[in-house]
């Protein structure tokens, strides 16, 4: 499934005048120290970071590769969902 929260909040973002960028690193298939060189790359002033429970270590990785990346840079990561609360 596609981001829809993150290009949500990238649209409004954008219609404020923001440049914005949604990185997918399972569709784009970007390893950490790609994603930790895109960051450097592009020194946005902050990061986002959403997934679901599945996906909850790739985003704690995510986060990482950021901080490494630019130290200074809020990491901003949403709520991981499920489909099956009581599971998590």
């Amino acid at each position: 499934m596609p981001p829809l929260g993150l290009a949500y909040v990238a649209g409004v973002l954008e219609m404020d005048g923001h440049d914005v960028a949604i990185l997918d690193r399972v569709l784009e298939g970007i390893d950490e120290r790609a994603l930790e060189r895109q960051v450097a790359a592009s020194r946005p002033d902050i990061v986002g970071i959403t997934g679901t429970t599945r996906t909850r270590y790739e985003q704690f990785r995510a986060a990482r590769a950021s901080k490494r990346a630019l130290a200074g840079v809020p990491v901003v990561s949403a709520d991981h969902t499920s489909p099956s609360p009581v599971a998590t």
